[in-house]
């Protein structure tokens, strides 16, 4: 993918800022400008819906975002932290689905205030593979514990 040299380029300024304004170990740093990335990544959108996490990863890199952002999200169930919800499959076919994530706060000096909002999104199958045609879920109900 011709993404690859710009996103890889985008990290290495993202680190580099980090290194100018933070004081986090070289392990912690990949991991927070990953983390930090994603978060503040622009989504692609196709009309008024987004595109396909399959299609388009956390979107589209936002620098700027990412230099100037206070916080990042995580999340203890996803690989490295990644701050990404992933349902599973649903055996008890409950129709309910919970992840956890966490808001990191970068700033020394103030709270941060966050609006939630989501999009849950599905594709569709065609003989047994995905087409990358969504379809948003409707009703999308979430909740916050602190």
């Amino acid at each position: 993918s011709m993404a690859t040299p710009q996103v890889t380029g985008a990290m290495a300024v993202l680190m580099q800022y980090l290194r100018e304004h933070y004081d986090y170990e070289e392990a912690e740093l990949r991991q927070v400008a990953a983390n930090l990335m994603m978060s503040t990544a622009n989504p692609v959108m196709e009309g008024e819906l987004e595109y396909s996490p399959r299609a388009q990863g956390a979107g589209l890199v936002d620098l700027v975002k990412a230099t100037t952002s206070d916080g990042y999200l995580s999340s203890r169930d996803a690989v490295e932290g990644r701050p990404k919800g992933e349902f599973g499959d649903d055996d008890a076919r409950t129709g309910t689905y919970e992840f956890g994530f966490e808001i990191n706060n970068m700033s020394s000096d103030k709270d941060l205030t966050y609006t939630f909002d989501a999009s849950v999104l599905t594709e569709t199958l065609y003989a047994g593979a995905f087409t990358l045609k969504i379809h948003i879920l409707y009703p999308i109900y979430y909740w916050c514990r602190v």
